[in-house]
């Protein structure tokens, strides 16, 4: 599944070299709060950092990842989730004091006061006018 997340950078981790297969295998971890539902919720992403390079990003910044989303089942029967960047394609520099990004509209509304009814004036009904 190909996603966009779009988020604060909150970490930005060394990057990693493991070796699977006879091949060195580099990767590092961003973490994002991406504000979704009026709450923070944090998103770590796992990045190849000889295709994207982060130099330039600092924390604080907003940034968006096309991102794909894998699960995969380990021996026990268990999933596991791995988010995996493989492009920027947004990325904002922070000011000078960090602003979280701007909040999703809320679909609560505020209740506004409720007006009285006015009071409804009985009519006299005149029999001979009903059709029936």
């Amino acid at each position: 599944m190909l996603v966009e997340i779009t988020g604060k950078l909150v970490l930005v981790e060394k990057p990693t070299e493991r070796n699977w297969n006879n091949q060195i295998i580099k990767s590092q971890k961003i973490l994002l709060d991406t504000y979704d539902w009026d709450k923070v919720n944090k998103v770590q992403i796992e990045i190849n950092p000889d295709k994207i390079n982060m130099g330039n990003a600092q924390i604080g910044d907003i940034i968006t990842f096309k991102c794909k989303i894998e699960s995969k089942e380990s021996k026990n029967g268990t999933w596991f989730t791995n988010i995996k960047g493989y492009a920027i394609s947004d990325h904002k520099q922070s000011q000078s004091q960090p602003q979280q990004p701007q909040q999703p509209q809320s679909y609560v509304q505020t209740a506004q006061p409720v007006q009285q009814p006015q009071p409804v004036q009985q009519q006299q009904v005149n029999d001979s006018d009903l059709p029936f």
